[in-house]
């Protein structure tokens, strides 16, 4: 199951994005309470997404091809409203929980490029 293995990496990338966001919004952002939550909410929402799209690939491999193509169109939809509705909420309640929520919702891009590095630590972990 290696495609489970990449998920429970990305998740830990995702949680170290969050927590060094979270220290420095201790510097940058005021009110510090209202930017700690939204981004919270943006990093639960990304890991919410991360399978969500795990998921739709994994029903889409067993379809036929024009079917997966309108399945897949529909899921990515779906995904792209989520997060739009998000960033909607945050600009209504404060321009920080905007950025929050949008700093907490680039953590799949940040653990993706920390992928190569978690998955050395969790491969040496494993060997001891």
């Amino acid at each position: 199951m290696e495609s489970r293995r990449l998920l429970k990496e990305l998740y830990i990338g995702t949680a170290i994005h969050v927590a060094v966001f979270m220290v420095l919004g201790i510097f940058f952002m005021r009110p510090l309470w209202l930017y700690e939550v939204s981004l919270l909410v943006g990093g639960f929402a990304s890991a919410l997404l991360l399978y969500h799209t795990y998921d739709c690939l994994d029903r889409a491999l067993e379809l036929p091809a024009k079917s997966a193509r309108s399945f897949i169109t529909i899921r990515v939809i779906f995904r792209l409203v989520v997060r739009v509705a998000l960033m909607i909420i945050g600009v209504l309640i404060h321009w920080t929980a905007l950025v929050g929520v949008m700093i907490g919702m680039l953590s799949p891009k940040t653990s993706a490029y920390l992928n190569p590095k978690i998955k050395k630590l969790l491969d040496k972990r494993q060997q001891d």
